[in-house]
């Protein structure tokens, strides 16, 4: 389990260096162009990587075969993640990147709290929304503490 967090907080690192990389891109290219070249790298980074520590051959990742055991709602995912990358290095480029990773992490929380309800109990369902809420506040007074006349 320790090890799982360790990594865990390593992606957290890399997502917080990731964020800033793209919201510099951002504001030299723009948020779509800065998504479409980190997806186009990471794409040819994770192949490279497939290639290298797996026996998954060139011709079994682009075979029909292999796509037809993947169901239509899954794809979705990498149009999710070309948005999310997008909206990032835009809003980095206008805002702090420790309030754009905040709030990108309680939308996170508020998405993960939601799909998990079923499988909660009350009480672990009733901390995570006070959770998702106490960031929230602190957001909120955040901002007003810094937009208030001095």
């Amino acid at each position: 389990m320790g090890w799982m967090i360790s990594i865990a907080l390593i992606n957290g690192l890399l997502i917080g260096l990731c964020r800033s990389i793209n919201g510099s891109l951002s504001q030299n290219k723009g948020p779509f162009r800065a998504s479409f070249h980190n997806h186009w790298v990471g794409a040819a980074t994770l192949t490279v990587i497939i290639f290298l520590f797996t026996s998954i051959s060139v011709s079994s990742l682009f075979s029909i075969d292999s796509w037809q055991h993947v169901p239509a709602l899954s794809l979705t995912g990498g149009i999710l993640g070309a948005l999310y990358v997008a909206i990032n290095s835009h809003i980095l480029s206008h805002i702090e990147a420790l309030k754009a990773a905040l709030f990108v992490i309680s939308g996170q929380m508020i998405t993960g709290v939601l799909l998990s309800i079923s499988e909660q109990s009350i009480i672990d369902f009733s901390l995570q929304i006070a959770g998702v809420i106490l960031i929230i506040i602190g957001m909120f007074f955040n901002l007003k503490i810094k937009n208030s006349p001095k």
